[in-house]
Formats: C-alpha cells, structure tokens, sequence
C-alpha cells in the first residue's frame, strides 16, 4: 500500500473511532478535513468511500453491545460529511465549464462581428481602390504603366480572395446555415488547395446543434492547421460519427509524427492545443492526441450528442 493511501487510512481510523465514541462537532469537521486531504492526495471518491465501508465494519464489529443503528447512523454522519470536498470540487467543476461555455460563446459573438467586419469593411475599401486603379489606367500614357496597374489589379484580386477565405475561416457562413458537414467539406477544400493535402472528409446528413458544431469545426480547424505547419503530411482523413451517445470527430493524418514521451512539440505544447482542450472541456467532451515518429497523429475528440458518417475525397 502507498505510504499516503496508508497514512489517510490511519487518519480516518482513529477519526471515525472517535466520532462513534462521542459525536461533536470537531469530529465532523475532522471528516470534511480529511475529505480535503484525500481530494488534494488524488484519492478518489470510490476509493474513500470504499476505505471508509473497511474501517467502519471494523470498527463496529468491535463495539457490538452498543445500538447498532445508532453506530451506523453516526459512521454515515460522517462519511458524508468527509464526502462533502468531493461535491464541492464537483460543483467547482461545473461552474468553471459553465464559465468556460459562456466565455466561448462570447468569443464567438466577437469572432462573427470581426468576420463580418472583415468581409464587409474590407469589401469595401478594395472597392474605392479598384475605382482608382481603372481611373489611372485609363488616363495612363504609356504602355508600361499599363502593365504594372494590371499587375496591381492582380495582386487586388489575390487580396480580395484571401480576405473572403478568412472572413468565412473566423465564421463560415455554411457553420450557420448548413450546419458542420458542409462547414467541414469546405474546410477541407480550402485546406486541400492551398497547402496542397488529400483530404478525406466525411460527408454524412447530419444536424447537430450549437455550441457543438462550433466547437467540432474550430478543432478540426486548428488540427488541419498543426498538420499543415508541423506535420510534413500528403493525406488528411477527417471523420464525424456516432458511437453511442456521443459525436466522435478524428483527424488523422500521414506525417512524420513525434514522440510524445521524449519531447514537446508546438503540437502538444502550444496555445492551439490549449484552445482546444478548453473548447471540449466546456462542453464536457474529451480530446486525446496520438503519435509516434514517422505513424503519423491522429487527434480524436468526443462530445455528448450523436450522428452518422461517410468519406468522400478533395484534393
């Protein structure tokens, strides 16, 4: 037995044995403190629980011509009172993941006003600088100035195609009003031309309810992302299914993987992994991301809800 298991062993012993003697209100208080202490060693509630069914049959086994009932009753006293740590931290938990939705929520909201803003602002002044660009090749005198206004007008185009593709990145328009399928294929397309990957993309009829959609879409977005910087990968597969009562997202590509064990990579270390921790969390999913050198990653995220699947290809 670990030295810490053994010492909170003894600790709730002698504590419970003095409770059953005399009831007061420091041996409660001694329980709830205990209940700290076992939280703060990692101990977890079925284990006290279990600790404390040990010592208490003991114990009453030991005092047999007292009132049984009594004695039982005061050993639930104070189980659930070292219980009580347990609860709270549980209601911490809540109210933090309730904290963590609301603050993705407004992020969201901030996110869609600066896509709009992006879209339209910047719409707009490319625009006015079309305008006075067609202005001055019309009143151009030579032939060279000609062609370096028509150079501009290109470059104004490229500008104009990747503000619309981030604008639509920050918050697609298909998030809204197609849901995360279609979000995903075009997601998947947009990654497949510009970093030059086979994207495998799952292609089911499904509807799926915010938040989970977007935070679906924003980790599948920032694991294309990782992939793309990091990964050195020719092919992406991108899944969305259901198993049980959960909606099941992989993104797994063909790179050159890392070891997770022997060293920390921008992937497993930076703000993106963060994000999307706190994004699942908030949601009470789960994310878990393996790897090893050369086997490529798969990152795999698991959110309450449900769904079917399917693959079609891009690239």
């Amino acid at each position: 037995m670990d030295k810490p298991v053994a010492d909170l062993r003894m600790l709730y012993r002698e504590a419970l044995a003095d409770f059953l003697a005399r009831v007061d209100e420091s041996g409660l208080q001694r329980a709830y403190e205990l209940g700290c202490e076992a939280v703060a060693a990692g101990t977890g509630l079925l284990e006290l629980v279990a600790l404390h069914r040990e010592e208490a049959d003991d114990l009453l086994n030991a005092r047999r011509g007292a009132s049984m009932s009594t004695l039982h009753g005061r050993s639930l006293h104070f189980l659930s009172e070292s219980l009580a740590p347990f609860a709270l931290l549980h209601l911490q938990g809540m109210q933090a993941n309730a904290a963590l939705r609301q603050m993705h929520e407004l992020m969201e909201q901030e996110t869609g006003r600066i896509a709009q803003a992006l879209h339209d602002q910047a719409a707009s002044a490319l625009s006015m600088i079309y305008l006075d660009v067609a202005e001055v090749a019309r009143e151009a005198s030579s032939v060279s100035l000609g062609v370096r206004l028509g150079r501009i007008v290109k470059e104004l185009d490229r500008l104009r195609q990747h503000l619309r593709h981030f604008s639509h990145e920050l918050r697609p328009p298909l998030l809204d009003q197609y849901g995360l399928v279609p979000a995903m294929r075009s997601l998947a397309d947009g990654f497949a031309r510009r970093a030059g990957l086979m994207i495998l993309a799952g292609d089911a009829e499904v509807s799926v309810p915010d938040p989970m959609a977007t935070v679906a879409y924003r980790v599948m977005h920032e694991a294309l992302t990782n992939v793309v910087r990091h990964a050195r990968a020719r092919t992406v597969e991108l899944n969305v299914r259901v198993r049980g009562k959960h909606l099941r997202c992989t993104v797994r590509d063909d790179g050159i993987g890392f070891d997770r064990t022997r060293r920390r990579t921008n992937i497993s270390a930076g703000l993106g992994l963060i994000g999307m921790r706190e994004r699942v969390n908030a949601i009470n999913g789960s994310l878990r991301i393996s790897s090893a050198p050369g086997r490529g990653t798969v990152v795999r995220v698991a959110l309450p809800r449900l769904l079917p699947s399917a693959q079609v290809q891009h690239g």
